[in-house]
């Protein structure tokens, strides 16, 4: 018994040294981050943006509240610290910062798609009950319509119906945020479409870059063709084989040994 107590004491010792560091490590940095100008310039990409300290801490837990509590981030000789990334972007960052709200208008879905990749590398999450630049992308879909797609090309072929079926699928998502991978039952049941519909929901939503819709698409074609022979694969997915039927039983009996497997 007593070696055991003598083990507890010299792991209660541990702990609580490991404790008395970790809030000394939350002391300094505390005070880092107090001592932090309050207005501070930001260099990003060569363009001077000035802020005040209490804008860079607004959301927590931030690339800047890191930054403003580390002893690494030294600003240059001119007093500005440096920020190796796209200024367009950032000025909408900054502004939602300072104002809790973005200004995303006549942004394109390839420029929501650069600020949602400079949002990550920020690590500024945006509220999960409300995505303004999914809306926003929605939007566009939705002005654009699909006489303009017919104009320039850029969504061939691509029905009211179906456009109507991936604007179901925005909306709904947009209210209601996939909590998995998996595939929820209104997802199965909004796949729950004849084959020709399937296909065209996939091509619809690549061209409007909706990768989540792309995904479940492609899960439930995966899965229907789970467990189907050759054959039935090629009917399903309207492939027309390359050999004749006598090529095709040549090929088989050749390889038989890999059925036998």
């Amino acid at each position: 018994m007593d070696g055991t107590n003598e083990k507890l004491e010299l792991k209660l010792k541990d702990l609580e040294r490991r404790e008395n560091e970790l809030k000394e490590l939350e002391r300094k940095m505390k005070e880092r981050s107090d001592n932090a100008k309050s207005t501070i310039t930001l260099n990003v990409g060569g363009k001077l943006f000035t802020t005040s300290k209490e804008n860079l801490l607004r959301v927590k837990n931030t690339y800047f509240s890191s930054l403003l509590q580390s002893e690494n981030w030294k600003p240059d000789e001119d007093g500005n610290y440096f920020i190796d990334r796209d200024p367009k972007p950032f000025s909408i960052i900054l502004k939602y910062l300072r104002t809790g709200h973005f200004n995303l208008k006549n942004l394109t879905n390839d420029q929501l798609d650069d600020l949602q990749e400079e949002l990550d590398y920020y690590s500024i999450d945006l509220p999960e009950d409300s995505d303004p630049i999914l809306k926003l992308k929605l939007d566009n879909v939705m002005q654009s319509g699909t006489k303009k797609w017919a104009q320039d090309g850029s969504l061939p072929n691509v029905s009211g119906k179906i456009l109507a079926k991936v604007l179901e699928y925005c909306r709904y998502h947009i209210e209601f945020p996939s909590q998995s991978d998996g595939i929820s039952p209104w997802d199965a049941e909004f796949c729950n479409v004849d084959q020709p519909t399937l296909f065209e929901l996939i091509i619809a939503a690549q061209h409007l870059e909706i990768q989540p819709l792309v995904d479940l698409a492609c899960k439930t074609v995966a899965n229907k063709i789970k467990g189907k022979t050759p054959e039935q694969m090629r009917t399903f997915l309207g492939v027309t084989s390359d050999f004749t039927p006598e090529e095709e039983e040549q090929l088989r009996r050749e390889n038989e040994w890999v059925e036998e497997r």
